[in-house]
């Protein structure tokens, strides 16, 4: 009886910690702007429905999802720029970069 009990506790607690978990970061580095807008905008709006839509239902794994979008201007060094800063300063979790 002690080992369901402590299996039925366990879950419990994990969820507890997952709520109180920072959350997931995810960037898009999409071109909301210059010559390649007609194609990142749609991908923009699309990645921020989808985080809507899971922050909405409750996050990953209990966790919220963050969203930061860079805007590379369709300029190719933007992309390694906002793709440096999203691995060493933005504790990201996923990257999304258009291709």
């Amino acid at each position: 009886m002690l080992t369901a009990v402590g299996g039925l506790a366990a879950p419990s607690i994990m969820r507890h910690a997952a709520l109180d978990a920072d959350p997931i970061t995810v960037v898009g580095i999409h071109d909301a702007s210059g010559g390649l807008d007609i194609y990142g905008k749609p991908m923009i709006a699309c990645l921020e429905f989808a985080v809507d839509e899971v922050n909405a239902g409750g996050g990953l794994l209990g966790r919220q999802v963050d969203l930061i979008t860079y805007d590379p201007q369709s300029n190719i060094q933007l992309y390694t720029q906002f793709a440096t800063q999203a691995a060493t300063k933005d504790n990201v979790t996923s990257c999304l970069i258009r291709d």
